[in-house]
């Protein structure tokens, strides 16, 4: 009984070879139904003869039957050239297809047994001679369907899918930048890119290397570029540029995503008041010469607005490395265009396009005046309004000097000491801070129009070497000019004149008279002659008119009773004195001049040593200095 059931080892060998045989027949037969199913592109036979990684990978949307013919796979007999054992439930077959020498191709299949014991297949490569710069090279059927099928998943989601779809068809990094991107920003984003390009009707062109890719698709007339990365099983996005003959290029998606991003931080900053954000997402020299202590208010942007409109991308690329170093996001919003312009930031590496976008400017265009505002301006000559307004009030020469033009400078700082300037009276400025009603911008010119106080009043400023300075404010004044640097022009040197005289300061008093009082007079003293009534009190008296004529200006100054008239002369670049008309009523004998009074007391003192002339009737005596 023992002996009957002992095996021989001839027995045992051809046992094992009858298993082995069974097998590489189910694997040939597993083959076989398979290339049958993809010559004839049956997914559904296809399905029945894959695992699920190939089912997935492959087979996953309708469209699978279409994207395998673009493979090109080879079609015609198939004869199976050897089967290798990997493992227990692995094996790898190598195939030859075609009907001849010229035309048979090789494939390599790798299957995989399933729980039931079936043999099916998990991939397919296929080799192709003399593609590759060092041979040939072999590709998988897995790896190629997966990237056409993500390519069409990748185009539909950025075509017509919602937000999460978008942001699903690209890497995680990718993804992280376009989740920051508000709807309207993204949508217009997406759509520009896939409008008209073809996944089905035009075979895109594909290169594969390792777990990155490149794959072109037609569009119009132009082409999409997409670079995709394997991530997650999948083939995901990680940039897009678009090419175009009809002017519509898009270097990057990525890029375009950083500069929205950006833009779209600083608006909801800027709305936000945030200033520690803000310093985050703008240029050091925009955040700490505009922003940092500015009244966000009075340069209202409508950040909500922005945000939910179209915008055009604008790129500006170094013209020695072809980078792209700075951007300009322009958005409509009524009749006015803002447009926020970016620059790369802090760099990591040897690339600058890896440093994020800042925001360095925004600029506000008027269609229906053609002005053009820039926000750094505008806050800039805000401040300097305020800091002018200030400096006047305290009389700060040193400050008026830094903030004024060289033409303000020139025809009134210049001339003027802080004595005169602490006396000196500008009414229409009321020592309160200016508070911003209207800003126009021409060019290099900005008018500043504010309420100060009670009154109303336009500052000029002019852009000098990089600076807002003020030129000059215009007053709301009759009688005389509304500008503050023409009536300063005169009455600086009146009030130096004055001054002069209260404190027979003689240099002074030559600096700011004309020829004639000077070769008259000051030529033949060494003091200012006693004219026997207050001179400084009487050049001191309030303001009534300014009336200028060409180089000639007359300026009126009443308390109510008495009038004092004081003719300046352009001498040169600045007004001097000539002469001062005293006037107490309405014949000749009320009225006495300066320069013949002088000169009448200068031939007196010469002639009686010291002898006084007669005052003007009515006036009284001692010079008042209060003025001073």
């Amino acid at each position: 009984m023992m002996s009957a059931l002992r095996t021989s080892p001839l027995t045992l060998i051809a046992l094992i070879l009858a298993t082995a045989g069974c097998a590489n027949f189910e694997t040939s037969r597993a083959i076989d139904d398979f290339a049958q199913s993809l010559a004839e592109a049956d997914t559904e036979g296809l399905k029945e003869r894959s695992t699920e990684r190939f089912r997935h990978q492959v087979l996953r949307l309708p469209e699978a039957q279409d994207d395998l013919r673009v493979l090109n796979l080879p079609d015609g007999p198939v004869k199976i050239v050897r089967i290798d054992d990997v493992s227990e439930d692995t094996k790898h077959a190598t195939v030859e297809v075609g009907d001849n020498e010229k035309t048979v191709e090789t494939l390599e299949y790798h299957l995989k047994r399933t729980d039931s014991g079936d043999w099916v297949v998990d991939d397919v490569f296929i080799t192709q001679e003399g593609r590759g710069r060092n041979g040939p090279v072999t590709k998988s059927v897995t790896e190629q369907m997966n990237l056409l099928l993500s390519v069409r998943e990748f185009v539909a989601a950025w075509g017509e899918g919602q937000r999460e779809d978008v942001l699903q068809a690209a890497t995680g990094e990718f993804r992280e930048i376009l989740e920051e991107l508000p709807p309207a920003y993204l949508q217009q984003l997406t759509s520009r890119i896939v409008k008209d390009a073809r996944g089905r009707s035009t075979r895109p062109e594909a290169r594969i290397t390792d777990e990155h890719a490149l794959v072109m698709l037609s569009r119009g007339r132009g082409k999409v570029i997409l670079q995709m990365d394997f991530e997650d099983e999948r083939w995901r996005v990680s940039d897009v540029a678009m090419e175009s003959a009809e002017g519509e290029a898009l270097p990057s998606a990525r890029e375009s995503a950083l500069a929205l991003q950006a833009t779209a931080g600083f608006l909801n900053s800027y709305a936000a008041v945030d200033r520690d954000q803000l310093a985050r997402l703008c240029s050091e020299r925009f955040f700490k010469n505009s922003l940092a202590s500015a009244d966000l208010s009075t340069v209202p942007i409508p950040s909500i607005g922005l945000l939910a409109s179209r915008y055009e991308l604008l790129y500006h690329r170094d013209t020695t490395d072809q980078k792209t170093d700075r951007a300009d996001v322009v958005i409509p919003q009524g009749n006015l265009s803002y447009m926020v312009s970016l620059v790369r930031g802090q760099t990591t590496g040897l690339d600058a396009s890896t440093g994020d976008y800042l925001v360095d400017e925004v600029t506000l265009y008027e269609s229906e005046t053609g002005q053009a505002k820039r926000v750094s301006s505008l806050f800039t000559a805000h401040a300097v309004v305020e800091l002018f307004a200030q400096a006047v009030s305290e009389r700060d020469r040193g400050m008026l000097t830094a903030l004024s033009t060289s033409d303000l400078n020139q025809r009134a700082w210049s001339r003027v000491n802080d004595v005169v300037l602490s006396t000196v009276p500008i009414q229409e400025m009321e020592p309160v801070a200016p508070r911003v009603v209207a800003s126009v911008f021409q060019g290099p010119v900005a008018e500043i129009t504010v309420t100060q106080g009670t009154r109303a009043l336009t500052y000029i400023l002019r852009s000098s070497g990089g600076r807002m300075l003020v030129d000059d404010v215009l007053l709301p004044v009759a009688d005389r000019s509304n500008s503050l640097k023409s009536n300063l022009e005169v009455m600086l040197p009146l009030y130096s004149f004055a001054l002069g005289a209260h404190s027979h300061d003689m240099e002074l008093l030559r600096k700011n008279s004309g020829t004639g009082l000077d070769r008259i007079v000051w030529a033949h003293t060494d003091s200012v002659p006693d004219i026997g009534f207050p001179l400084v009190e009487h050049l001191t008296m309030p303001l009534r008119t300014i009336r200028t004529l060409g180089d000639q200006s007359v300026v009126e100054l009443s308390d109510g009773r008495r009038v004092t008239r004081v003719t300046l002369m352009r001498e040169g670049p600045h007004y001097v004195v000539q002469d001062v008309s005293f006037v107490y009523g309405d014949g000749p004998q009320d009225q006495a001049q300066l320069l013949k009074t002088m000169r009448d007391v200068l031939a007196a003192r010469n002639t009686h040593a010291g002898g006084a002339i007669e005052a003007p009737r009515g006036e009284v005596v001692p010079a008042s200095a209060e003025s001073f």
